[in-house]
């Protein structure tokens, strides 16, 4: 009973807190104009309360400076605006977390494992919903950058420089985009331009904005010229740039149609496993057994682990690759421990040609953990693993042990007793005799004892001997849930499926970034279409630009800008020896032809195939989707397949073997 009250608490505890999001957030408009937005002293004050609580709350305060970092980047407002917006996203994120968590709550049952996995996954639906609204910001911001690539010809055409044209679209640009325009606009007039584009070029949104400016810094600084098709040098590059866009788009509405719906099927039968138990139950009471069992508790935390893995696999799949930057705070502290950077450190060189390809495939990932780290990572998941298989155990345990004592609400079905207060009788004193006799050693004197007790509770002779059999049945079993021996080799088992697990994940995206490299070359192509009609280019400031846009080549091309103070022809070559991927060598040739020919006469073959290497790539990213959709939806059916099968039907099928076995079929 104390339980269940708890139970209710917290559910109007957290109820309480999603009305309190409802009424603070109701009121604020989702889009705004380029005017200022007029609120009331009360929405202020709801605002400035909300963020002072997600700036100093321990977890959430690392997700809103996330939130923060990306609008300050991606929507460079004033600081009030941004923290204004930031408040607001995080409160609908956290609050959507808190009604799902309502919802595991109302259905579990008081099941405490439950509400644990409800909380965890929660937690994911929080991180999502955050990648969710960035993502829309940045779609958006992209839209409005195509149609500000259209404003600005037109305005061009009638200005004739680059700086009076965008100033002229600055009253017909959307709020969002108006703010990096106003920026371009500021660092072109600026005394030193190039200067002011290097700065830019660490807090550029995207890829497309920062090819944007430097189409308009280059013209800045090199002037615009008649192309031998009579278009003009800036015009034909924002046609490209504007291509480029248009590909993007297109790629990211069909990923998002793709896998529209993915991520819903693979969470959504974790919060309806209890509602099948329920119905199980109601149908045969007497699978409480293994519902509430060792076994039930098992396949529940199993679904739960397998849910997670597909959720990322699928995160991976729809995203593509992204450029983790994260400090991995814990893996170097522990780094900082003598004997245990010593340990790495000798395990790194007792396989050092396999841990090369490991470092090799983390930089191709963009992941910036580190081998040493990455080694470090792996043995923690392995200890995360043995940890999660104990708390597993020690429920299962805990609760098998718990219902041994106290459940018995399906005991005596099959007696014939004079009523059902009679059989509820037998059921209490059941309860308290498996109780209060569970230190009791199973001898026939203590049988008697039992049941001369429970007999002066007014039970006959007859039914106090069924209810002292099941007293001391029960006890036995309670003795018998122990920690076994054969618990240790799953624990090692699990150990190591927790070690590789990280190693299968960086294959999993190393297979992804391989999906891109071909893209990721043509868009090397499309930057070179940008920068060969400007006169005096060389390749040192090609690959300058190459590598702010790289991702899958970006350490080959980082060493090569390194190397070019040697000997360009030489760093070239070693960069072109590293990757093995033959589009992006040919690329390579292209560039060692710059040192005997100019840039115009080195690419020229792009210019003249343009045509085919945009169709190629248009199918080539309808190829790619599809392969990574085809996975996705072959993955995200295994929590539902799992929970149908081994949480729904099995359970029935070992009834079923168990009923016609004690029936001697």
């Amino acid at each position: 009973m104390s339980s269940n009250m708890m139970m209710r608490v917290m559910l109007i505890a957290i109820a309480v807190c999603a009305v309190l999001y409802i009424l603070l957030t109701i009121n604020i408009r989702k889009k705004r104009s380029l005017s200022p937005i007029k609120s009331t002293k009360r929405s202020l004050k709801g605002i400035y309360w909300l963020y002072r609580f997600f700036s100093q709350t321990p977890v959430l305060k690392r997700y809103y400076a996330k939130i923060k970092t990306f609008l300050e980047i991606n929507y460079p407002a004033d600081e009030m605006s941004i923290k204004r917006k930031a408040t607001l996203t995080t409160a609908k994120c956290v609050g959507a977390a808190l009604l799902l968590i309502v919802f595991v709550i109302s259905i579990s049952g008081g099941d405490w494992f439950y509400i644990c996995m409800g909380c965890f996954m929660s937690y994911f639906i929080f991180t999502y919903f955050i990648t969710a609204a960035q993502e829309s910001l940045d779609k958006k911001l992209l839209n409005q950058l195509g149609d500000f690539i259209t404003n600005i010809r037109h305005h061009y055409s009638v200005a004739g420089n680059v700086e009076d044209a965008i100033y002229d679209t600055l009253d017909e640009t959307p709020y969002e985009m108006g703010l990096h325009a106003t920026k371009i606009y500021k660092m072109l007039t600026a005394t030193n331009v190039e200067h002011e584009v290097d700065k830019y070029t660490d807090i550029a949104p995207n890829k497309f904005i920062l090819t944007m400016v430097a189409i308009c810094a280059t013209i800045k600084e090199y002037g615009d010229k008649t192309l031998d098709d009579g278009q003009s040098l800036f015009l034909t590059n924002i046609n490209y740039l504007k291509e480029e866009i248009n590909v993007e788009l297109i790629k990211r509405r069909r990923n998002a149609f793709l896998f529209s719906g993915l991520i819903t099927l693979t969470l959504l039968p974790l919060f309806f496993l209890k509602a099948i138990e329920a119905w199980g139950i109601s149908n045969i009471p007497e699978m409480t057994r293994f519902y509430a069992g060792p076994a039930g508790t098992t396949v529940m935390a199993g679904i739960f682990v397998i849910t997670v893995i597909v959720y990322q696999l699928i995160a991976n799949l729809k995203d593509g690759h992204v450029d983790d930057e994260r400090e991995h705070k814990i893996i170097g502290w522990l780094l900082t421990v003598p004997y245990i950077n010593k340990f790495v450190t000798l395990e790194i060189n007792r396989h050092y040609t396999k841990h090369l390809r490991i470092d090799d495939g983390l930089k191709m990932v963009g992941d910036r953990i580190g081998v040493k780290g990455f080694l470090v990572k792996r043995v923690l998941f392995g200890l995360l693993a043995v940890l999660l298989i104990n708390l597993v155990i020690f429920t299962a345990e805990w609760r098998t042990k718990y219902n041994l004592l106290n459940d018995f609400k399906t005991t005596f079905e099959s007696s014939i007793v004079p009523d059902e207060e009679y059989r509820e009788a037998m059921r209490e004193a059941a309860v308290e005799y498996t109780l209060s006799s569970r230190n009791l050693p199973d001898t026939p004197e203590n049988r008697q004892m039992v049941q001369a007790q429970i007999e002066k509770k007014g039970i006959s002779p007859k039914f106090s001997e069924q209810v002292t059999s099941e007293v001391f049945t029960r006890i036995a079993k309670y003795r018998d849930v122990y920690y076994r021996w054969w618990f240790l080799l799953i624990n090692i088992l699990g150990y190591l499926a927790g070690y590789y697990l990280p190693y299968l994940i960086l294959q999993y995206k190393l297979r992804i970034v391989k999906m891109d490299m071909e893209d990721e070359v043509i868009q090397y192509q499309t930057i070179v279409l940008i920068l060969m009609h400007v006169d005096g280019m060389l390749v040192d400031t090609v690959l300058d630009w190459l590598e702010r846009f790289s991702f899958c080549f970006r350490q080959s091309i980082q060493e090569c800008i390194i190397n070019l103070e040697y000997s360009t022809s030489k760093a070239l070559q070693k960069m072109k020896n590293q990757e093995t991927f033959p589009p992006f060598r040919r690329f390579v040739d292209n560039l060692l032809m710059v040192e005997e020919e100019d840039i115009l006469t080195a690419f020229s073959e792009i210019e003249t195939d343009r045509e085919y290497y945009k169709e190629k790539r248009k199918t080539d990213n309808e190829i790619i989707s599809t392969q990574k959709a085809e996975v996705g939806k072959i993955v995200a059916f295994i929590p539902l397949i799992l929970t149908l099968i081994i949480y729904m039907i099995v359970p029935f099928a070992l009834y079923s073997m168990e009923m016609m076995k004690s029936i001697g079929m």
